[in-house]
């Protein structure tokens, strides 16, 4: 009787290493499944440069999100305030697109500058990133006076903007 419990416990031992080799086997042979990238939380919105300089009437640091022609007028004359005649505002159509505007107040010298590099569309906001130049400690600039601005025209999104510095 002690043999042939050997033997059936021999049995169960070979049976479960074939079960468990047989398992390996199968799992190791499954195709992996392979899911897409989750979507993207932001994607990334493409914009025209309307105008970017370094000298405008605008002397305070402000931004500003354009939706209409009347104030597109007032933004453009404004900039181009400094320019006698000042140049037609460019056409835009803002039941597409909108106009966003970014100046740096006034300077005392040249050398500073203020960019639009990117304006990416999350969820429930826009996100606009501007980038600012300063000059160097020690750099030749010219001593005029500077209102350094970007203007962009970008498509139009009914979102809160946020601007953010890089």
């Amino acid at each position: 009787m002690a043999l042939e419990e050997a033997e059936m416990a021999l049995v169960r031992v070979i049976t479960l290493t074939l079960l468990a080799v047989i398992a390996v086997a199968l799992i190791a042979g499954c195709p992996q499944i392979e899911y897409p990238p989750p979507p993207p939380q932001e994607t990334e919105l493409r914009f025209r440069t309307i105008s970017i300089g370094h000298n405008s009437g605008y002397t305070e640091r402000r931004n500003y999100v354009i939706t209409n022609d009347g104030d597109w007028e007032d933004l453009w004359n404004k900039t181009y305030a400094i320019v006698l005649p000042p140049p037609a505002p460019p056409e835009v159509d803002l039941a597409q697109n909108m106009i966003i505007a970014v100046y740096m107040g006034e300077r005392r010298t040249g050398g500073y500058r203020i960019e639009i590099v990117k304006v990416l569309e999350h969820k429930d906001y826009i996100e606009v990133f501007i980038e600012e130049t300063y000059p160097e400690p020690g750099a030749i600039v010219t001593t005029a006076l500077t209102q350094p601005y970007h203007i962009i025209e970008v498509q139009r999104v009914d979102k809160d903007i946020v601007f953010r510095p890089m």
